[in-house]
């Protein structure tokens, strides 16, 4: 009886009083997303909101200066940009996304270290020519295809900003038809991004 009398008492208050508690359940939820939205926002484990080029990051600094590279050719025409999108490729005779920038030469020119690092891999297959890859840091790589035979470094080197590293080829057999070029990637926390963020110009 005691708790039939207490329920009771319960709902005749709920009655009297349902606006109130509606309006309290609605402050209470809007309090507890606003506070799970904060924990998510600045305490989540893992969360990286870094911007490639910005000043804040220092993914992109070394030894506190900002990371700029050196254009690797410097007597070049400018061969196919980066793209996103699908470009007409003459060699394979059809469309496909370019990530990278290609340095066009007149015959065999010098191509240089873009910036400091060590010399992460070496190697030549028939569809890319020779490739050096240079780590700059753990998260960014500047990756240097269809350079002829004649590489100048070897892996686990220590480059400098301007150390010769080879000359351009026309031994990538992807890219054959625009004659001796660099192929000139760049990857950034493991995606290839336009290597123009980086170098000190964006024009020749």
């Amino acid at each position: 009886m005691k708790i039939k009398n207490f329920f009771k008492k319960i709902g005749s208050f709920l009655k009297r009083n349902v606006y109130y508690v509606i309006l309290f359940l609605c402050i209470s939820g809007i309090a507890t997303m606003i506070v799970l939205a904060s924990i998510n926002k600045t305490g989540a484990p893992g969360g990286n909101n870094n911007i490639i080029g910005n000043e804040d990051d220092d993914d992109d600094d070394v030894g506190g200066t900002p990371i700029l590279f050196l254009v690797p050719v410097q007597d070049y025409q400018e061969g196919t940009a980066f793209e996103e999108v699908p470009v007409f490729s003459e060699t394979l005779n059809d469309w496909r996304t370019h990530p990278a920038i290609d340095f066009k030469t007149d015959g065999a020119k010098e191509v240089y270290a873009c910036f400091d690092g060590v010399v992460h891999d070496v190697y030549k297959n028939f569809f890319e020519g020779n490739v050096v890859i240079i780590k700059h840091n753990d998260e960014l790589f500047s990756i240097y295809k269809s350079l002829s035979d004649d590489v100048r470094v070897q892996e686990g080197a220590t480059v400098k900003k301007g150390d010769l590293i080879g000359y351009t080829s026309d031994n990538m057999n992807t890219e054959h038809k625009e004659g001796a070029h660099l192929h000139f990637e760049v990857e950034y926390k493991g995606d290839l991004i336009d290597p123009k963020s980086y170098f000190e110009t964006g024009d020749k």
